[in-house]
């Protein structure tokens, strides 16, 4: 028996569902795809718990706290209860999830009061962690896996296919935006340092995978034709975003601009714009586009 499960991992504070936590249910077995902050952990244990697993693969898009931070506090939680666990990550962030102190100093320069509110990590035990190959598999029964690296939004994400049957579900982390179910939306998830070169290369990759549906992060699962429609975009995003330098545009005026021309984007906004965390969210992702272009230029 395959069954794709999901658990919102947003702290209760957001208001709006935010962050995603995937559950792949393969026979005895879960794949466990970002398990999300450390406020949320104890929800995520009881659910892991009630569906009695053998074994639990945890699997990071990449390691920023909002979606890999409770990873050790929930290896050692179900290790507690004699569950067996693996964690799989990009090789340039298996460093932070042994010794999660720096990740954890980063987060509060950049995020303030909304790290604490996601709360403080602890180490993930050396032996419990795996740092992947690009393109290496992972068969469970029948499932398998595929971590296809997939930098852009930062240096160590990777994207995971799951190739169940006939069916290819993608989870993109946030190589491929937020989108947004309830209203249609999608928008970047690019705040610095955004390397959109990089980004563009993941995203065609990611295309070439031919998955069936794209299981976001942020919020929900969408259909494949998304990464298209992400790739526009991005285009749109930074070429307006070489008019707002050109033209020294402050950063709540070029999301204004870019908001009247994006019609995805806007619909992700009318969404996230209730709390003031996700529409922080949308302004780092304006500010890593701006800098991007300002720094070292589009071609």
């Amino acid at each position: 028996m395959t069954e794709l499960l999901m658990v919102d991992s947003t702290p209760s504070v957001f208001g709006l569902r935010f962050i995603t936590t995937y559950v792949l249910r393969i026979g005895d077995k879960l794949v466990v795809v970002d398990p999300g902050p450390v406020v949320t952990v104890e929800c995520l244990v009881r659910k892991i718990l009630e569906l009695h697993p053998r074994s639990v693969e945890v699997v990071l898009t990449h390691v920023h706290i909002d979606h890999a931070g409770n990873t050790g506090h929930l290896v050692h939680s179900l290790r507690a209860r004699g569950v067996e666990v693996r964690v799989w990550v990009h090789p340039r962030g298996a460093r932070h999830i042994r010794d999660p102190s720096r990740l954890w100093e980063a987060s509060l320069a950049v995020l303030g009061e909304t790290a604490r509110i996601y709360g403080e990590l602890l180490p993930v035990p050396r032996e419990a962690v795996h740092e992947t190959r690009d393109g290496e598999e992972l068969v469970l029964d029948g499932a398998r896996l595929v971590f296809v690296h997939s930098p852009g939004h930062a240096s160590h994400h990777q994207s995971i296919l799951a190739v169940v049957g006939g069916s290819r579900v993608l989870f993109t982390g946030d190589s491929a935006g937020i989108y947004v179910p309830e209203t249609g939306g999608l928008v970047p998830t690019t705040p610095p340092p955004f390397h959109p070169d990089k980004y563009m290369e993941s995203l065609e990759k990611m295309v070439a995978l031919k998955s069936s549906r794209l299981a976001f992060t942020h919020t929900g699962v969408g259909p494949a034709s998304l990464l298209e429609a992400h790739r526009e975009q991005i285009m749109l995003w930074l070429a307006l975003a070489e008019e707002a330098v050109a033209e020294d545009t402050e950063l709540r005026e070029f999301l204004e601009k870019v908001l009247a021309r994006d019609q995805l984007a806007r619909r992700a906004y009318s969404y996230l714009s209730k709390s003031s965390y996700t529409l922080q969210a949308m302004l780092h992702t304006a500010q890593g586009v701006m800098e991007a272009v300002r720094e070292k230029g589009v071609r």
